[in-house]
């Protein structure tokens, strides 16, 4: 697990930089974080319909290997040729993954990443402050 985050934070310049800046995830409408129909956490909304496609690609080790791989090697493909396409799609990954650690407390228990799906649902980043 820490050791999948560090790829994808790692990446994540080379990510943002080359992709779409576009705030939607797998071509759903108003799929950004900070979409008023993202519903973070609520079985309806463009974050229940994204986090379903996100579960069915990468519900496989095989998956997961692969996702890792694009993020880790991201000179060799074209920027249309890469999954995930943005970033948006790395932060939805991390996000289910941090809230899977709610539920069944393997991260860190009380707290835990809390406090940091809170802040991307309300669509705070360090840029803005």
């Amino acid at each position: 697990s820490v050791l999948c985050l560090l790829v994808m934070l790692g990446s994540a310049a080379a990510l943002s930089a080359s992709a779409s800046s576009a705030k939607t995830i797998y071509g759903i409408p108003n799929s950004g974080w900070s979409s008023p129909e993202w519903n973070w956490g609520y079985a309806v909304g463009t974050g229940h319909d994204c986090a379903a496609i996100c579960r069915q690609m990468y519900s496989t080790k095989e998956g997961r290997t692969e996702l890792l791989k694009n993020l880790y090697d991201t000179a060799s493909k074209k920027d249309e040729d890469r999954i995930p396409q943005n970033f948006e799609e790395v932060k939805l990954t991390l996000a289910l993954a941090w809230q899977r650690g709610r539920w069944d407390g393997s991260d860190g228990g009380r707290g835990g990443y809390g406090q940091v799906l809170a802040a991307m649902a309300g669509g705070d980043r360090d840029e803005q402050r």
